[in-house]
């Protein structure tokens, strides 16, 4: 699931929900009936952003962020110079996907208070969601000269650095959360496992699972550790180990797609092709956007000298990821098992021209 936007319920003193006024996300007969109170409060006076703000907030605690979205816009039109709401609509759009909306918002609250830190994280959270890394390690920056020992936001650029395959950085980004905080246990065992999966990443494969072994002292039950000790011992090609690791992090959890399809590759490393395929179908059914799926099935059926099987996957991987080098290698050769030599060379090339891009 995705990490979620920092929730602001960022309300004048006068409207702001006290901590006895907590409430159970759970019971939402409880919600629903404070919504009606809040409706009826706004039927009598149309203009009664208060009521407006309770209402957006119970409807956000209910995950119906579109009603929030329309509420606090009828606050912002009623009070247009309140940057709070408009931050407050920019949470709701980014839990409703609208990721573009959000930032918007984001800009306009910026624009009204050039200081507000969670304009600029909550900017961050959206941007990278837009896959756009080195625009939200730029807020996240902005956000630590706000707020110097802002630990969200060194985390942020860490995983920001990692997505953009720059593990050397990731490991001093993790590092430098670390050394400011283990007490949030959160995000020191999302370090833990951020810097194991860089050294993977870097062949350090046995300097990774210390790392991976360390969240589980932390967390036994935590799936990603085992899958990633696994993909560490595949690094070693010690395939077998590499399994008993990966069945542990499904037992835990039978929906994890990303164990599927490594353990999948894995059995297609020990040449046992058609249970590799099977996993890594599973995998697809559960994840059909990672293009790494499709080019290891397709990796399996060529194998099996099922080539047009295999174009068809590597094709899939390509639409994914377009700049996917050993798909686009892998099909050129398909193609050319099958003696397809114009298309093969077309490949080739296109290989060639990612390769040295």
């Amino acid at each position: 699931m995705r990490q979620l936007i920092s929730i602001l319920v960022i309300l004048a003193s006068s409207t702001c929900f006290g901590q006895d006024d907590q409430i159970d996300t759970s019971d939402y007969k409880f919600l629903r009936f404070r919504i009606k109170t809040q409706t009826a409060l706004i039927q009598s006076d149309p203009k009664n952003t208060t009521a407006y703000m309770a209402r957006a907030y119970l409807k956000q605690q209910m995950h119906d962020f579109s009603g929030a979205i329309q509420d606090w816009t009828s606050v912002i039109e009623l009070e247009p110079t309140d940057y709070m709401a408009i931050v407050s609509r920019a949470v709701n759009k980014f839990y409703n996907s609208d990721f573009d909306g959000a930032i918007e918002d984001c800009n306009k609250t910026i624009a009204m208070n050039p200081g507000f830190r969670d304009a600029y994280f909550d900017r961050a959270k959206a941007k990278s969601e837009k896959g756009d890394y080195l625009e939200a390690i730029k807020d996240y920056q902005k956000s630590i000269e706000l707020i110097p020992n802002d630990i969200e936001a060194y985390y942020g650029i860490a995983q920001s650095y990692n997505e953009l395959r720059n593990y050397e950085q990731s490991l001093k980004a993790f590092e430098k959360v670390i050394s400011m905080d283990t007490m949030n246990a959160d995000i020191y065992e999302k370090c833990l496992l951020g810097k194991g999966y860089a050294k993977n990443e870097l062949e350090d494969y046995r300097g990774a699972i210390p790392e991976f072994e360390h969240v589980l002292r932390l967390n036994p039950t935590n799936e990603k550790a085992y899958n990633n000790i696994g993909s560490s011992y595949y690094g070693l090609k010690n395939y077998k180990e590499a399994l008993k690791y990966m069945n542990r992090a499904l037992e835990l959890n039978p929906q994890y797609a990303k164990a599927y399809n490594k353990r999948g590759d894995t059995k297609i490393a020990l040449k046992d092709y058609a249970a590799g395929i099977d996993d890594i179908t599973k995998s697809i059914s559960l994840d059909p956007t990672d293009p790494t799926a499709y080019f290891r099935r397709g990796q399996g059926k060529v194998a099996l000298e099922d080539y047009l099987g295999a174009i068809e996957d590597l094709t899939k991987a390509i639409e994914i990821y377009p700049e996917f080098y050993d798909a686009v290698y892998q099909r050129a050769m398909a193609y050319e098992s099958i003696k397809n030599f114009e298309k093969a060379g077309i490949d080739y090339k296109r290989a060639e021209k990612i390769k040295y891009k």
